[in-house]
């Protein structure tokens, strides 16, 4: 099991227009894959000196092209190209040990070779719930811009939880429609104590209508 989870961003303005940059960078890679993988319907070509940027953006394009794919066909609808419109890129996070925030995001920079953007985010209280309730942090996140006029910074990060094993229970308690009783049970006693607490209930239905 996975959930998401936005977390607000603290950058100067600096830091924050590298990440921009990066972000616009990552949906130009974006969208050039997704059109190659649609329209060339080709699985696979080389980033060679493209960069980590290119990989992630392809790993994502497959992942996006795979998904309509998969909803086509559920649906028997066609479908056209998609387009990427939000302002994203990947990133990584990890517990701030030495400072008064909660983490650090680390970004690619695409103004510095082999540099990496951090910046220091904060944890909600949803977040700190799921934490708490053994759910684990992937470290694995994404920096996001939401908001149309000032768009603001945050990181969506992800947890994830193995889901719990579902084992059929031993006692088994149903309705019986037949003619004599009103609920059947395995044991007879536990049976007939239903069936007058059942009965009693329609009456006290009956008296109150």
């Amino acid at each position: 099991m996975i959930r998401s989870y936005l977390i607000p961003v603290y950058s100067n303005p600096g830091k924050q227009e590298s990440i921009r940059y990066t972000a616009t960078r990552f949906i130009q890679f974006d969208q050039h894959f997704v059109n190659k993988f649609f329209y060339d319907q080709v699985s696979k070509f080389s980033t060679k000196g493209m960069g980590a940027l290119a990989n992630q953006a392809q790993y994502k394009a497959k992942g996006i092209i795979k998904a309509q794919k998969e909803a086509s066909k559920s649906t028997g609808n066609k479908s056209s190209c998609p387009e990427i419109k939000f302002k994203s890129c990947p990133a990584k996070i990890e517990v701030s040990e030495d400072s008064s925030y909660d983490y650090w995001i680390s970004a690619e920079d695409e103004f510095k070779k082999y540099h990496k953007i951090k910046v220091p985010a904060n944890s909600i209280k949803p977040l700190n719930k799921a934490l708490k309730y053994g759910w684990k942090l992937n470290e694995t996140c994404e920096l996001i811009f939401k908001g149309s006029k000032y768009p603001k910074l945050y990181a969506r990060v992800f947890v994830e939880k193995e889901e719990p094993k579902v084992t059929p229970s031993k006692g088994f308690l149903g309705v019986d429609v037949g003619i004599n009783h009103d609920v059947a049970h395995a044991d007879l006693n536990a049976a007939c104590i239903l069936a007058q607490r059942a009965f009693r209930m329609s009456e006290l239905r009956s008296e109150i209508l």
